[in-house]
Formats: C-alpha cells, sequence, structure tokens
C-alpha cells in the first residue's frame, strides 16, 4: 500500500510540474503578444504608403539638381540695380548710384569699388574700410532702392507671362501671384523649374497640387536671378488646342470640296447638261 501511495504522489508532483511549465509557457506567449501589440506598425508616418494613385504615380526621380534650401541669402548687386550710399553728418559724400554694366561705381573719398556679386551689406562694409582712412568712425548706411539685375522669367499658363522683378527670399508661388495667377488651361501637377547652375543648366519638376492639397514645400523653393519658370497646359488643353489647330487645316480643304460640289451643280443647271462646245455652235451658228 505505501508503494502505490508513493507512487501516485510521484505521479502528481509530475503533473503538478508540467501544469506549472505550462503556465509559464502560456505566460511567454502572452507577453510576446503584448510586445508585439505594443510596436509600431510597419508603416510609420514616415514611410506611409500612398494615398491615392496620383500620389504613387508621382515620380521626382528625375530631378536634375537638389531639392532647394529654404536658407534667406542676402541679395547681390548687379548691373542696372539702383542704390543709395550714405555717410551720416557728411551729405556731401552720400551719393545716389545706378550700377553700370562694367559693375565700378565711384564714390567720394572711398574711390573706385567693385560692387559686382556682393550684397549691400558687404558694401557697406567695403565703403566703410575706404572712409575709415579719412573719417573717424564713419557711420555708413546702403540701401537697395530698386533691384533692375535680379530678374525672373515667367511663362507658360498664367494671366500675365513676361519678365518679373525678384525681391529677396521670393517663393515660386510668390511669383505666381505676381504674375497673376494659374489660366484655366494650366497643369497643376508639373511646373517646370530651370536654373543655370556652375555646372550647367538643370532642371526641376515642380508639383503644385501636391503643395496645394498636402504642405509639401518642397514645391515651393527660393527662386534665384535668372530662374525660368514655366507652367504647361494640362492633358484636357493641349487635345483642345490640337483639335482647334486640326480644324484650321481640315476646313479649307471640306470648303474647296463643297465648292467644287456646288460649282457643277451650277454647271449642269446653267447648261442644261449640254456640253458647252455643243452650245456654243448652236448659238453662233442658227
Amino acid at each position: 500500500m505505501q508503494d502505490h501511495s508513493r507512487d501516485d504522489l510521484s505521479d502528481r508532483c509530475c503533473l503538478n510540474r508540467s501544469r506549472r511549465s505550462g503556465r509559464r509557457g502560456t505566460g511567454v506567449v502572452g507577453a510576446a503578444l503584448v510586445v508585439l501589440s505594443l510596436a509600431p506598425p510597419a508603416c510609420s508616418p514616415y514611410q506611409r504608403p500612398p494615398e491615392t494613385a496620383r500620389e504613387a504615380s508621382f515620380d521626382d526621380s528625375g530631378l536634375s539638381f537638389p531639392t532647394p534650401s529654404m536658407e534667406l541669402k542676402d541679395a547681390t548687386l548687379g548691373p542696372g540695380d539702383e542704390i543709395r550710399v550714405q555717410v551720416f553728418r557728411h551729405p556731401e559724400l552720400s551719393k545716389d548710384l545706378r550700377i553700370p554694366p562694367s559693375g565700378r561705381v565711384f564714390l567720394p573719398l572711398a574711390g573706385e569699388l567693385d560692387v559686382l556679386g556682393i550684397s549691400g551689406w558687404e558694401l557697406r562694409g567695403a565703403v566703410t574700410a575706404a572712409l575709415d582712412r579719412y573719417l573717424v568712425d564713419p557711420q555708413v548706411s546702403v540701401e537697395v532702392v530698386q533691384s533692375r539685375s535680379r530678374k525672373v522669367v515667367v511663362l507658360g499658363e498664367v494671366r500675365s507671362p513676361g519678365l518679373y522683378a525678384l525681391a529677396s527670399g521670393m517663393t515660386v508661388i510668390e511669383m505666381l501671384a505676381s504674375a497673376g495667377g494659374l489660366t484655366r488651361d494650366a497643369s497643376e501637377t508639373k511646373v517646370f523649374l530651370h536654373r543655370l547652375e556652375s555646372e550647367g543648366p538643370v532642371q526641376r519638376v515642380l508639383d503644385l497640387e501636391g503643395l496645394f492639397a498636402r504642405g509639401n514645400f518642397e514645391s515651393n523653393p527660393l527662386l534665384e536671378p535668372g530662374d525660368i519658370l514655366y507652367f504647361p497646359p494640362s492633358a484636357l488643353a493641349e487635345v483642345d488646342r490640337f483639335a482647334r489647330h486640326l480644324s484650321t487645316w481640315i476646313n479649307p480643304v471640306l470648303q474647296g470640296v463643297s465648292a467644287g460640289v456646288i460649282g457643277y451643280d451650277l454647271y449642269d443647271n446653267i447648261t442644261d447638261g449640254v456640253d458647252v462646245e455643243t452650245r456654243t455652235t448652236i448659238v453662233t451658228n442658227p
């Protein structure tokens, strides 16, 4: 009896150990499930899938230069710009100038200065350093009255295409507003920005629809002097223009064919179906 009871006790101990190990296994699996449930999804906000087919089809891999930065730079001086140089308490040294094509200007006491490619702040420092040899602590200010050298060309489907002055810190949208906005035939999915870099001419495709709908400010870069903005027509507008252009060639042909048909009808009515030579013979020789 004791042996059987000892065996039963050992069996119960083994069963209890297996149950405890099963509970531990279940606890490990549950903990793993909790960790997985707390883990971030595979598509994070920085790697979200495209929401629409339009968003998925837009590919900017063909860009020829990287995204322009939004860093605001000082405007540089160029030919045609009008500047005002003032020296505090020395009105005889103050002067209004228009920068010539050579880029060299003359200021009293300061002498001849080359101002091409420098900012108004840098010109102020150069004038101050030149006057420091003659004046004690000269106070100089340089103001750009009108910028004529900083130009941007705006072409395509805008209400007022043309050549526009570029203010400091001006973006594509601000230049579009200066040109009167888009026409109804314009495409918002492709806007071309052409720029002349030191390595050569480059091109970037801007997505204004992405800017307006999703706030993609990479498609609203700062402009630089000499940039060319082209707003192409939409695909529907191109089809409509092609149809109108084709009609200008088809209509004269159709009119010629109609004139020929009407002419033959008139000829038959006038001659009553009789040959012209025969009719003439009958009239002249009764």
